[in-house]
């Protein structure tokens, strides 16, 4: 009986994935994404806080067998005071993404690919950090984030995606 129910559990689950295609309307995930880098790239810490959800949890990958998770909650209180940073011209920051999939239906996305930020202070040199993503979105009123998994990568990586 146990092994009826995992199946019909597992045929549930792979009809919705058959179901929730790589969506024609991206557009609204590119959107989300527009708005995401605009807020991170202005300073705007009240927009960027309303992108994730409330109780979202965040993965970074340390090595390949190292992670560590957090409430993204306690992450965003560490990046309040970097958007005053910002917003006051004293710091500048972009961040750029290539997508590799997207994944969606009305209600939720998987949202992977990678990310190129770069900050610096004042006429200094910026600094470059280049990693993977990937992100696990629900469309409530606008899409937020539940849950990110993100791990470093190369510069060679970015340049090697069109």
């Amino acid at each position: 009986m146990r092994f009826i129910s995992a199946y019909a559990l597992l045929v549930f689950v792979l009809i919705s994935f058959a179901s929730a295609q790589e969506s024609p309307d991206s557009q609204s995930i590119e959107h989300f994404l527009d708005k995401l880098a605009r807020s991170i790239e202005e300073g705007d810490f009240d927009t960027y806080e309303s992108m994730f959800h409330v109780d979202a949890i965040g993965v970074v990958v340390t090595s390949e067998t190292e992670k560590q998770t957090r409430v993204i909650a306690e992450t965003l209180k560490q990046n309040k005071i970097d958007f005053a940073e910002i917003s006051s011209g004293k710091r500048r920051q972009s961040i750029e993404f290539k997508l590799s999939s997207i994944f969606q239906d009305s209600s939720s996305a998987v949202v992977s690919g990678m990310i190129h930020y770069w900050s610096s202070e004042g006429d200094a040199e910026p600094a470059h950090w280049y990693g993977n993503f990937e992100w696990y979105l629900l469309n409530r009123n606008g899409w937020n984030i539940v849950a990110s998994q993100q791990g470093t990568s190369t510069s060679e990586a970015w340049n090697s995606i069109e």
